[in-house]
């Protein structure tokens, strides 16, 4: 489980919501839709992650080459935990 101590993640997250991410096109969509729910711009949330915007721009769109690194820096600032379980 990963959780973040960065300002734009927000105090209080919905635990009762879940994912089944299948692909790179449904993480994107998640990071999308969360972006939004929170109200913010592309350009904010790259600069408070210090990820490029076209980084940001990638991922939401399921680049299947993006670092998954920087994909779980992006999960952690919107407040996402990324939790794998056996099928």
């Amino acid at each position: 489980m990963m959780r973040s101590s960065n300002p734009l993640s927000p105090s209080a997250p919905d635990p009762g919501q879940e994912f089944i991410l299948t692909d790179t096109a449904a993480i994107g969509d998640l990071i999308r839709r969360r972006r939004k729910q929170l109200g913010l711009n592309l350009r904010f949330l790259s600069a408070g992650t210090g990820l490029s915007l076209a980084f940001v721009h990638a991922a939401e769109h399921g680049k299947p080459t993006a670092e998954i690194s920087k994909i779980m820096e992006l999960l952690a600032a919107l407040g996402i935990d990324l939790i794998a379980r056996p099928r």
